[in-house]
């Protein structure tokens, strides 16, 4: 199996459209849990089965790979500088 987080990488950083925040929403609740939800029932229920199997391989890499893989945590840095960037441009903390 290809990484996901490398090849799938343009799904997740496509930006506004609600399947590419959801799996925004993965990627960084794998990171921190704590700090990141994600609606697990809303992801069962309302996406297409081509990002349900991309949600799915990410899941079973990051569990066989863990936290150290460079690809997710490159991905995951590059989705909080931009999340940190929105909330600098957007007037936030």
């Amino acid at each position: 199996m290809q990484n996901p987080f490398e090849h799938h990488a343009d799904a997740v950083l496509a930006g506004s459209y609600g399947i590419s925040q959801a799996l925004q929403e993965v990627v960084l609740s794998l990171w921190n849990g704590q700090e990141y939800r994600v609606d697990l029932g809303r992801l069962a229920r309302g996406t297409d089965q081509r990002h349900y199997a991309i949600v799915m391989e990410m899941l079973a890499w990051y569990r066989e790979h863990g936290e150290d893989d460079p690809a997710f945590r490159g991905l995951a840095l590059t989705l909080l500088e931009r999340s940190e960037g929105s909330r600098g441009s957007a007037g936030g903390p």
